[in-house]
């Protein structure tokens, strides 16, 4: 399935001079974290969700840490990917 097709209202593209909304990480590992801070530092007012297999536990815990909003399993539902690249910053 294409993302575009399930959620034709998130534009995925980049346009270069506008702020970044929303930096979704997917396919992220607990040893993600350096490029979770990395990200957080040259996007600091967007939102970061980070989605991967098995983050869980101590792996989300420090992904948290390193600046993700929101850290989520994968395989999600459609739904719950679409809330957490929509839903404001703290919900």
């Amino acid at each position: 399935r294409h993302l575009r097709a399930e959620m034709p209202e998130i534009d995925f593209h980049l346009h270069p001079g506008l702020p970044m909304e929303v930096v979704w990480v997917s396919g992220a590992r607990g040893t993600s974290a350096a490029d979770v801070a990395r990200l957080r530092g040259g996007y600091p007012d967007a939102t970061l969700v980070v989605t991967g297999r098995g983050l869980a536990g101590a792996d989300a815990g420090e992904l948290r840490a390193a600046g993700a909003d929101r850290v989520l399993g994968w395989p999600i539902p459609v739904a719950v990917l679409r809330a957490a690249l929509t839903a404001a910053p703290g919900d």
